[in-house]
């Protein structure tokens, strides 16, 4: 049962549902699956950092800000409690959040909304957890089209402290239009805040990028020309009309 339900947790951005509805299709909803499958989302949403909407306005459910079983607080400058259910990601308001929010998480908070304003999606959403001595920064940068048969996600999580800014960066692309192809990547990152804390993270974010696009253009060059059909010497599509009219049996068919 583990193993099917460690299906969810593999899920691509934007799918949860469509993997768990399949999961309890296929196993004509199994009581005991769909217990694993619970306790599986509890695992993965902390896990892959799964956005939520809490009294109108999108946060995550992260290790960061987990207080007890499953709930969880808000991000900003006047925290929100809240409990969720993990296979649905429904939540509930459980009141104000009696938590003071440091000074530092909030000028950190307010230069990731700028930022995420000038280079990201709208449905992309930043958060900063922590206290004046460790700050948690989350970016979720997302677009999901599934009309368009494609879904994708970058996940980044940091953690600054003592003038340094550590953390991983994570892209999930998923497009399923008469196929079914899906890139993984990541990096780690390491790096030293110089003039502030939001360049360092655009600075890292940014050879990030390029070096994906990088890798792609390589790829697109090398192992995908190999599996494509080669054109002939001279580089042009085969006119097959004129190509076989020399023929005695293409002159029969041209003349028809």
């Amino acid at each position: 049962m583990a193993d099917i339900a460690s299906l969810l947790g593999d899920a691509p951005p934007g799918e949860i549902d469509a993997v768990k509805q399949d999961i309890l299709e296929i196993t004509q909803k199994s009581n005991s699956v769909e217990k694993a499958l619970e306790i599986q989302a509890g695992k993965s949403n902390v896990e892959q950092l799964r956005l939520v909407t809490v009294a109108g306005k999108q946060t995550v459910v992260s290790e960061f800000n987990h207080i007890e079983e499953n709930y969880f607080y808000t991000h900003g400058s006047k925290p929100v409690k809240f409990e969720i259910n993990h296979l649905s990601r429904e939540t509930k308001v459980d009141g104000d959040y009696d938590k003071e929010v440091s000074s530092k998480v909030l000028e950190i908070q307010s230069e990731i909304e700028e930022y995420l304003e000038a280079h990201y999606c709208a449905e992309s959403v930043g958060c900063v957890f922590g206290d004046d001595d460790k700050q948690h920064v989350v970016i979720i940068g997302r677009k999901l089209s599934p009309q368009n048969f494609f879904n994708g996600q970058t996940t980044a999580v940091y953690t600054v402290a003592n003038d340094n800014v550590d953390g991983t960066i994570k892209a999930d692309v998923h497009y399923f239009e008469e196929g079914n192809v899906r890139l993984k990547s990541s990096n780690n990152i390491s790096a030293k805040v110089t003039r502030s804390v939001m360049k360092t993270i655009a600075s890292e974010e940014s050879q990030f990028e390029n070096m994906l696009n990088q890798s792609l253009r390589a790829l697109n060059d090398t192992e995908f020309k190999q599996i494509r059909r080669q054109l002939p010497v001279t580089r042009q599509p085969v006119d097959w009309v004129q190509a076989i009219a020399g023929y005695n049996v293409g002159k029969d068919l041209g003349n028809r």
